[in-house]
């Protein structure tokens, strides 16, 4: 207990504390250490108090008999070996500190820097020799401008005078970054912290520094701040928008060019603001709605969104958003926004779309909406609501073509496709098939009644005349008609139907109407299929066609061939004028050397039909020959109503003239006729030299028969062709390849 402790006693006072007698006195007569071993008499202590005023023990002296109060010399010798303690104490404790911060400073990571007032190093670390080059050996002593730049010298020297002066350093306590002079002449940053110590007088003595080396550090700066350079140069330059906005309160923190450009805003006018102070209430709605679908999710959402900007354009965008955190373990702070323009894009793609769907040159329905409209109607009908399909074929256009050209015909088809569609209303599909086939899909009752007048009126359309840049196209439209569901549950089957018919018409001429019928399904196919193996068996070289001379008398040579017989019908049927246009056209031939023979029973059958077609091939420069003259009625009005180039005398009149005078004067009839009216005249069915020498004699000019030649392939004649190859003929002797119909 420190109370009856005498040394406990004698810490706790200012001055030394003497007990002469110990047993004689009240406060320790009954201490145990008095009344027990040591048996303690007599104590005198001095108390130990550093300068810092701590008070740490006692010097003491003891004894165990009793002694007199000591002298005033002896008190004040035991006090100054108290200060004498006290200093021998300070000092071990100085030097152990010594030692101890010496092993720090000789272990830390940190350069540790001393100088004296007057600017020269008195201490210096293993580190500060390792980060800056110089031994302790080299640095100390000398001045602290051997690590300071020169450059910043002046405030140095200007910093030290202050302290010296005894003035308050600016930069004490304070942690600095300031260059310093490594001994290989490189700079490097540091970083600095100081600090001071006084002398006994209080006056300035020196300054530590703590120097760490941050070149590392400085280093990943300035690369952290390249790669914000770059992420910012990145982040601007997306062609893509980029935005961010709070989570919380929806403002934007950040946006790119892309977005000012796609907003057609200024960054500083959106930054801080709210999706519903910078857009149209529709639009912030849908902004701020996927917002929150993003945030819920924590995955990234795509959308399509529609910006509709204060210039009244309207963009569309395909965004894709995600709720992100810096932390990456709570909740999400902000939604990270990428938005592309896709209104060029999806501008293109609706092109596609409806190019996909539409004939390019007309602007109709193609024969891929006509089929899906079509396949949705028999869905929706369900065989309850009856429709019709008109597959339409336009007649004559391919001489159209032939004549003015193809970029004429394009402008003709633009023509109908408007007249079409006027004449077919609005509740009614019309397609452009290809070529010059259209068709029309329209509702209508089971009776077809709708569909026949609809039909009617589309001839009437086509039939009026098309006016273009100055020229004029006469045109037919035929029709064939499938009423659904009774003629087809299926698209396929329709439109196969609907073709049928067409064909139908096709054969009976322009202008006519067909709907389907059970019966056309085998016909056709019969037809098509005799069709298909006689092109197999043309291009196997099974059928051959053979040709029969014709020779001009007058310069024994031979000027042309009969090949191909026609008949009546294919003449009446369809568009033969047009068709032999094309056949010219395909082949390139020039149409004055092809000759077309026709009969009596080809003229009285259509006879306005037969000179409209005559007229038509007679314009291109075909050649017309009135053929068998002198069988049938033989009337010769037939010469005032069709354009004839030439007449041929049946072969019954060649072969009996040299028996038969009725015979040869009929024969001298039509040579004479003949010259008359301007046309050549060829005899056919000579047989014998007699019949040559009779004609020659009666001033006919050309003539055809087995005696000149039979009918042989055209290899038979390769003498005769191959020269007509190499050399153009006179106009006025055309090459004639007869057609007998």
């Amino acid at each position: 207990d420190r109370d009856i402790a005498f040394c406990g006693q004698a810490i706790l006072g200012d001055s030394m504390l003497e007990i002469c007698d110990a047993r004689l006195d009240p406060h320790f007569a009954d201490n145990p250490l008095v009344t027990g071993p040591p048996h303690i008499r007599y104590y005198a202590g001095s108390p130990l108090i550093t300068r810092s005023g701590h008070r740490i023990g006692s010097l003491c002296i003891v004894d165990t008999v009793p002694r007199p109060p000591m002298s005033t010399d002896t008190t004040a010798l035991l006090a100054g070996l108290a200060r004498i303690v006290i200093d021998y104490l300070e000092l071990r404790r100085s030097r152990a500190a010594g030692r101890i911060a010496t092993l720090i400073a000789e272990t830390t990571s940190d350069a540790i820097i001393c100088a004296d007032t007057g600017n020269r190093i008195t201490y210096w670390n293993t580190a500060a020799a390792n980060m800056l080059g110089w031994s302790a050996e080299e640095a100390i002593g000398q001045t602290l401008n051997l690590i300071v730049p020169e450059r910043h010298r002046a405030s140095h020297a200007g910093g030290l005078a202050r302290v010296a002066a005894g003035g308050m350093p600016r930069l004490f306590g304070k942690v600095i970054e300031l260059p310093a002079c490594r001994r290989d002449g490189r700079e490097i940053p540091i970083e600095l912290s100081l600090g001071n110590w006084s002398d006994e007088d209080g006056l300035p003595a020196g300054f530590a520094a703590i120097v760490r080396d941050v070149s590392d550090r400085k280093a990943l700066e300035e690369e952290r701040q390249r790669t914000q350079a770059l992420l910012d140069t990145v982040i601007e330059a997306m062609p893509v928008t980029l935005f961010v906005k709070g989570a919380q309160d929806g403002r934007y923190t950040l946006v790119n060019r892309a977005f000012e450009a796609l907003t057609n805003l200024p960054r500083d006018a959106i930054l801080g603001r709210t999706d519903a102070e910078l857009f149209s209430p529709e639009d912030a709605g849908v902004f701020m709605a996927n917002d929150q679908i993003a945030l819920a999710s924590r995955d990234t959402i795509l959308s399509e969104e529609t910006l509709n900007r204060a210039d009244g354009s309207t963009r569309v965008v395909r965004s894709q958003k995600l709720g992100i955190d810096p932390d990456l373990d709570s909740a999400p702070r902000y939604v990270l926004g990428i938005s592309e323009d896709i209104t060029e894009g999806r501008a293109a793609q609706d092109r596609l779309s409806h190019l996909a769907c539409h004939d390019a040159l007309t602007g109709l329905a193609n024969r891929v909406k006509l089929t899906d409209r079509l396949a949705a109607m028999l869905d929706r009908s369900s065989g309850l609501i009856p429709g019709a399909l008109l597959c339409i074929d336009l007649d004559r256009f391919k001489i159209v073509n032939d004549l003015y050209g193809h970029g004429f015909g394009d402008e003709v088809l633009v023509e109908l496709a408007g007249r079409l569609q006027s004449a077919c209303g609005d509740d009614a599909l019309v397609a452009r098939l290809g070529g010059d086939e259209f068709a029309v899909l329209c509702e209508c009752e089971p009776d077809g009644v709708r569909a026949l007048l609809l039909a009617s009126r589309i001839v009437d359309t086509v039939k009026e005349p098309v006016t273009l840049s100055g020229r004029v196209a006469h045109l037919d439209a035929s029709l064939g008609v499938a009423v659904f569901p009774a003629d087809g549950s299926n698209a396929a089957e329709l439109l196969r139907n609907a073709d049928m018919a067409l064909y139908r018409s096709k054969a009976e001429g322009p202008g006519t109407i067909s709907f389907f019928d059970v019966s056309m399904d085998h016909a056709v196919h019969q037809r098509r299929m005799i069709e298909a193996e006689l092109r197999t068996a043309v291009g196997e070289g099974a059928i051959v066609p053979v040709y029969q001379p014709i020779m001009c008398l007058d310069r024994n040579q031979i000027i042309g061939f009969e090949v191909v017989n026609l008949s009546p019908v294919q003449l009446l049927s369809g568009d033969f004028a047009g068709d032999v246009m094309s056949v010219l056209a395909t082949a390139g031939l020039d149409a004055t050397r092809l000759e077309l023979e026709v009969t009596e029973g080809f003229l009285i059958r259509d006879t306005t039909r037969a000179i409209d077609i005559l007229q038509r091939l007679k314009a291109i420069g075909c050649q017309i020959s009135m053929d068998d003259f002198g069988t049938g009625y033989s009337s010769l009005s037939y010469f005032r109503l069709f354009p004839f180039d030439k007449v041929k005398i049946d072969q019954s009149f060649i072969r009996d003239m040299a028996d038969d005078r009725q015979a040869r004067a009929i024969v001298q009839a039509v040579i004479g006729l003949g010259r008359g009216l301007g046309l050549s005249v060829v005899a056919e069915g000579v047989e014998t030299e007699a019949q040559i020498t009779m004609l020659r004699d009666e001033g006919c000019a050309q003539v055809q028969g087995y005696h000149l030649g039979k009918p042989a392939p055209i290899e038979t004649f390769n003498h005769i062709v191959r020269p007509w190859h190499e050399c153009a003929l006179p106009a006025e002797n055309p090459v004639a390849v007869a057609v007998a119909a």
